[in-house]
C-alpha cells in the first residue's frame, strides 16, 4: 500500500507463504473500489498461475480475469479477442508469456 500512495508500482517478492497473492488480490480490490477504469497486470511463476486464477475467483470474485497463457496460437486468438475488447480487470499472465 506504501508503493501505492509514494506512486511507485511493485510488490513483495519473497519466500513462498507469506501472503502475497492475498495481500495483492486485496489490492486490487481496493484500488478498483478507488478507481474506476483502472486494469492490472499480474505476472507470476508458471508453476503459480493456476493458483492465483483459483485465488481471484475465490476473493475476488467479480473480478473480470483474462488468463493470459498458452502456446503462439492461444496467445494470438486471446489478443485479438479478448485484449481488443478490453473487456476484463486483471490480465494474468506468467514471466515467459510476458516476455514474448
Amino acid at each position: 500500500m506504501k508503493l501505492h500512495y509514494m506512486n511507485v508500482n511493485g510488490i513483495l517478492a519473497d519466500e513462498m507463504g507469506l501472503g502475497k497473492t492475498i495481500q495483492t488480490i486485496s489490492l486490487v480490490a481496493y484500488l478498483t473500489l478507488e478507481k474506476k477504469g483502472l486494469f492490472f497486470i499480474v505476472i507470476v511463476p508458471k508453476v503459480t498461475i493456476n493458483n492465483w486464477n483459483r485465488e481471484f475467483k475465490k476473493w475476488l470474485p467479480d473480478a473480470r480475469v483474462l488468463y493470459f497463457y498458452g502456446d503462439k496460437e492461444q496467445r494470438r486468438k486471446l489478443v485479438e479477442e479478448d485484449l481488443k475488447r478490453r473487456e476484463f480487470d486483471v490480465i494474468l499472465t506468467t514471466f515467459e508469456v510476458a516476455i514474448k
